[in-house]
């Protein structure tokens, strides 16, 4: 796959806050009956993601499985106990080391995409 294709398909799955923002518009009558099950897709898909981004790098970059383990723990940890709209950075920042570092692009770019939706939300109910 050339760069230029990895760079627009990683443009694409971040195009996935963006629209849960929007959806969070569109529906804002559900934002607060929702708001605890938005945090827990979000937690599961974030752990889901980072799982699979260890799990493909041990195949390839046996050396970056404890960088990126320790990374992701700490992302886990500061998301639990900080709620920080700064924290969505740096969850696209180690999603999309990983994107590139791995061989399964178009399965981790879907799964980053479905991400956006309810961190997307989330980010918008902090704001409320």
């Amino acid at each position: 796959m050339s760069m230029l294709t990895e760079l627009v398909i990683a443009a694409l799955a971040l195009t996935g806050f963006p629209v849960g923002i929007a959806l969070s518009y569109i529906a804002a009558e559900e934002l607060l009956d929702g708001k605890k099950y938005f945090q827990y897709l979000r937690r599961a898909l974030l752990l889901i993601i980072s799982l699979f981004i260890i799990y493909s790098l041990y195949s390839t970059f046996l050396v970056l499985v404890p960088v990126f383990g320790a990374i992701f723990v700490i992302l886990c940890l500061v998301d639990l106990k900080l709620q920080s709209k700064i924290a969505y950075f740096f969850h696209y920042l180690a999603f999309l080391g990983g994107y590139f570092l791995i061989e399964e692009k178009i399965l981790l770019a879907a799964l980053i995409f479905l991400y956006g939706f309810p961190a997307g939300t989330s980010w918008r109910i902090q704001d409320e």
